[in-house]
């Protein structure tokens, strides 16, 4: 029966959807307390979707299930910073379907049976994510019987607990997915092709022209020539509302306070580690003194000379066992050394596993799991083929394949009781080995050259802050905020104090990241809060303390006039000298009426640019220019254009040949209309959800939380 392992290392299709999973790290406490708390509740809601409240409970309750089943299919004990933004993320999207998509579903009468869902996993053309997971050892292909035998363990109820929960997650997820595609489908089948548009389409894509052609940059023009009145610039906010639509944001200035050692504390640290050094040296577990005092463990494995940084190597490789070295100062710690002792040890190894993982952390379970492994380890010494069995048996996806090859590896590169007992074994040698995986039956197939290596003790002292060191600081940049808690007192306090301001540009409320801070949500939650000009109080981002002010503040939706003014007045001003470029560029043609003319009295250089198509945006010597090589492809040959208002510049140009596209066959017109309805119908799921979410009323409170 296929085997919980097997999911997990079999995401497949489904990864997508799995991809940077994180736990919440927002804890209830002692807020929920009166009508003033944050958590009143119409202030539980994470968002609402077009009147449907997600409650905290309920997201927190989905983000949690999807880390579980990230951690377990990926072995991990903890989720990052990073996949905590993916997993809530994920968790979001995920709401917006079924609140957004869920109520057209119910309009079309879309829906999944239980027939259709069985048939993706044990019918005649089964998903492929399932594919991956139901698979037979001996022929390495899909088996449905596996898939059979898996669901009616389930619904009989004899998976695990983490079994069950992690089938239940899969088949949610293809229920889901099976739902989007029939939507996707009806939508896509709406998308037409006409035989003119297909005739068209195919003349843009094969009419080829060699050009030739002169151009006049808008750097060129003097500002001083172009004159812009107000009412220039307000027809074009007006004419171009759509393009100022904005997101919520803000503007950040703030001060950094570095929580860094002081001399004292580089001095308490130099003492300290000048005071332990004889019993350092004189200590009989100098490992067990390593891990009772030092900042950093003991690492137990033997090390290459170019494996150890300086002056280690060197130490290491020419003193007695027993001898101690430093003091001495590096990455930010003093440091000692002990040498433990030195000897040929081999390089590396080659070896192979059997890995058996128990069914459940239980006492039968884990009894289980080592009964099998130590009878794997038996009938292999007495000449079992280990490839058919490591096939048949393990748990490791990635090497069972390969018979249970891992090929070649160093010491330390598998975790340690695994890497122990791999370089501690003979050749050939076959044993059983626990680490926090399962039982791995373990066989070292080659051993590499011995070669000298050594082992050390390494203590180390951080300098780090002091408590009080740590206070200091944080008086300095609360008396700072304290006393300058207005826009204008900060500014004037930045430049009296000589202090560096640092700026953070149209920040969301949602953003997870300001570059240069280390864990910015505190900061982000005060500022969405905040007016113009407020000050915050004192805020610890990582190893700093910042005081930050407002300076300025967005709201969601049309971008104000006077706001977006000075890049309105960029556009209008490209806008004026395009229109200057081509009256002035007109007037010389009258008595220039040839391209190499035009050039010569402009001082221009004649560009050329070969097979240029409707299709093309770009074009050799111009840049990203759609309006002239637009203009291009409905121009006729031997003839000179007028001026082409272009993103960069003015252009003239002439067409010295074409090749017109041949009378297409029904092969080719076949081929371009599958190749145009292709790419409507890739666009229309998107666009067709992306248009439902412009209707719908969303409330993203994310921000509030996290």
């Amino acid at each position: 029966m296929a085997t919980l392992e097997k999911i997990r290392n079999r995401i497949g299709v489904l990864a997508a959807v799995l991809i940077g999973f994180s736990l919440l790290a927002f804890i209830l406490g002692d807020l929920l307390t009166s009508g003033q708390s944050i958590f009143r509740q119409s202030q539980m809601n994470v968002g609402v979707i077009n009147g449907n409240s997600i409650r905290y409970e309920e997201y927190n309750a989905l983000v949690e299930e999807m880390s579980n089943i990230y951690k377990a299919n990926t072995n991990s004990q903890a989720i990052d910073e990073m996949m905590m933004e993916n997993i809530r993320e994920q968790v979001w999207q995920q709401l917006l379907q079924e609140n957004v998509l869920g109520p057209e579903f119910k309009k079309l009468g879309i829906a999944v049976s239980s027939e259709e869902l069985y048939n993706m996993v044990a019918g005649p053309n089964p998903h492929p994510f399932v594919r991956q997971i139901f698979v037979n050892p001996q022929t390495r292909q899909f088996d449905p019987s596996f898939a059979i035998q898996f669901l009616k363990a389930f619904n009989a109820g004899e998976l695990s607990e983490e079994q069950a929960a992690q089938w239940k997650f899969y088949e949610n997820e293809l229920y889901r997915e099976k739902l989007a595609e029939k939507f996707n489908t009806l939508v896509a089948k709406g998308m037409y092709v006409t035989k003119l548009q297909t005739q068209e389409g195919y003349k843009e894509m094969s009419r080829l022209a060699n050009v030739r052609f002169i151009g006049k940059r808008y750097t060129e023009v003097s500002d001083s020539l172009i004159k812009i009145s107000d009412k220039d610039l307000r027809a074009y906010y007006n004419d171009h509302k759509a393009s100022f639509q904005q997101d919520a944001s803000f503007d950040l200035e703030y001060v950094s306070f570095d929580i860094v050692p002081s001399e004292a504390d580089f001095a308490a640290a130099q003492k300290w580690i000048n005071d332990i050094r004889n019993d350092f040296a004189a200590a009989d577990d100098p490992a067990g003194f390593v891990n009772a005092n030092s900042d950093e463990s003991y690492v137990d494995r033997y090390f290459k000379k170019e494996e150890l940084t300086p002056p280690v190597d060197s130490f290491a490789f020419a003193a007695k066992p027993g001898t101690t070295f430093g003091p001495f100062f590096t990455d930010n710690s003093y440091r000692l050394v002990r040498l433990i002792e030195t000897g040929l040890v081999p390089d590396s190894v080659k070896a192979r596993h059997i890995l058996i993982q128990p069914a459940a952390q239980t006492t039968e379970a884990v009894e289980k799991a080592k009964k099998l492994a130590d009878s794997l380890e038996q009938v292999i010494r007495k000449g079992a083929d280990f490839t058919l069995l490591a096939m048949r048996f393990s748990a490791d996806e990635g090497s069972k394949t390969k018979g249970g090859d891992l090929g070649w590896f160093t010491e330390g590169r598998m975790i340690k009781p695994f890497s122990d007992a791999a370089f501690s074994m003979q050749k050939n040698e076959v044993k059983v080995v626990e680490t926090q995986y399962g039982y791995h039956v373990l066989q070292v197939t080659d051993i590499g050259p011995k070669v000298k290596k050594a082992k050390i003790a390494q203590l180390v002292r951080k300098v780090e802050a002091s408590k009080e060191t740590y206070e200091r600081i944080y008086e300095q940049a609360n008396r700072f905020a304290f006393t300058n808690n207005t826009g204008e007192k900060f500014e004037k306090a930045v430049k009296d104090q000589n202090l560096v301001p640092r700026y953070a540009m149209s920040i969301k409320p949602t953003d997870t990241r300001i570059s240069g801070l280390e864990s910015p949500r505190e900061i982000i939650r005060w500022a969405m809060e905040a007016k113009v000009n407020d000050v915050s109080s004192v805020m610890q981002a990582g190893n700093r303390f910042i005081v930050a002010r407002v300076t300025a503040v967005r709201k969601a939706g049309i971008a104000p006039f006077e706001q977006v003014k000075p890049q309105i007045e960029i556009a209008v001003t490209r806008i004026k000298k395009g229109e200057y470029l081509a009256e002035q560029l007109q007037k010389k043609m009258a008595d220039h009426p040839s391209l190499d003319q035009l050039a010569l009295a402009e001082n221009l250089p004649v560009n050329e640019a070969n097979n240029v198509s409707f299709a093309a945006t770009t074009i050799a010597g111009a840049g990203f220019e759609p309006a002239l090589t637009g203009t291009i492809a409905a121009w006729p040959a031997n003839k000179l254009s007028k001026p082409v208002i272009g993103n960069n510049g003015v252009y003239v140009f002439e067409i010295t040949s074409v090749q017109e596209p041949s009378e297409p066959d029904q092969l080719a017109i076949t081929m371009q209309k599958s190749r145009m309805e292709s790419m409507y119908q890739m666009r229309a799921a998107y666009e067709s959800f992306e248009a439902l979410k412009k209707l719908s009323k969303i409330e993203d409170n994310r921000a509030r939380f996290y």
